[in-house]
């Protein structure tokens, strides 16, 4: 079809359904735009079918049947944009039918698919993450959702509004300890120190290997001027790798903040000597 019919055949369509309206003086408009578009929907006739609608919601902003319409005809047009190949318009169509969703179960689900679709075309977190968000509202006990929120809110300019998502995803399931390292890490960055420090030690108590929860236990302590907590941290996870020089190295400045700086200095040479002989020769030169 040219590109330029569309406009034309938008406003033959409108003309029809006005001209419609103005012979059906005894009938409820509204109830009348909806069994056109019911008909148009059953011919696959998803344009029409889509004015038709949208002219119910004009005379009833808040008609539950037509935006259940709606929210159906939008879902047709994304799969015939998907089998047609054209994937960025089949996303758009799953966001505007999660949009005219009243049911909030569907409406999760339409938001969920279009999130999904989103992230395989490569739409970028900014935009996918608030309608991640948009699928936890219509469905606040969604665990997945909630995950699909808070990854996604981390890959924007606003990371901190994945913390609610990790907070309830981990409450749900405090056995996945990689959503309470992600919390953890997250109260860290929003200097939430304490809360940090709280996560961060529970992840210790079921892992006392977990490098990670512990370096970063160690560093929300300092911050609470908790020094001897975090001493207590390094050295237990030391017991666990006492070769690791990246936490070797972490320790020693933590030490040289603490002003024992001999100490520090050993625990420096200590983290060289375990380093392989490139990267200690690499090291050296760098000095």
């Amino acid at each position: 079809m040219h590109r330029h019919t569309k406009p034309i055949i938008a406003l033959l369509l409108l003309s029809s359904c006005l001209v419609y309206s103005s012979c059906n003086h005894g009938k409820d408009q509204s109830k009348a735009y909806l069994e056109d578009a019911q008909e148009a929907i059953r011919d696959a006739r998803w344009d029409e079918a889509k004015v038709m609608a949208e002219l119910a919601l004009e005379d009833h902003e808040d008609h539950r049947e037509a935006r259940e319409i709606l929210a159906h005809i939008h879902r047709g047009q994304a799969e015939v944009a998907r089998e047609a190949g054209e994937l960025s318009i089949a996303y758009q169509h799953h966001a505007d039918a999660g949009a005219a969703e009243p049911s909030r179960m569907l409406r999760a689900k339409d938001y969920l698919a279009a999130v999904t679709l989103g992230m395989e075309i490569g739409r970028p977190a900014d935009e996918l993450a608030p309608l991640a968000e948009q699928s936890t509202m219509a469905d606040p006990t969604s665990l997945s959702a909630h995950l699909l929120a808070a990854q996604l809110w981390e890959d924007t300019t606003e990371p901190e509004r994945a913390i609610d998502h990790y907070l309830w995803a981990w409450a749900a399931d405090p056995g996945q300890l990689q959503t309470g390292l992600r919390l953890g890490i997250l109260y860290l960055g929003a200097q939430r120190f304490w809360d940090a420090a709280g996560v961060l030690g529970q992840i210790l108590e079921s892992d006392p290997q977990n490098v990670q929860a512990a370096v970063n236990r160690a560093d929300a302590l300092e911050q609470v001027r908790d020094p001897h907590g975090a001493r207590q941290v390094y050295e237990d996870i030391l017991t666990h790798y006492p070769d690791n020089s990246a936490i070797l190295f972490r320790y020693a400045g933590f030490l040289e903040r603490q002003g024992e700086l001999r100490s520090s200095e050993r625990m420096r040479d200590k983290a060289r000597d375990t380093m392989p002989g490139v990267e200690r020769r690499q090291l050296r030169e760098l000095r």
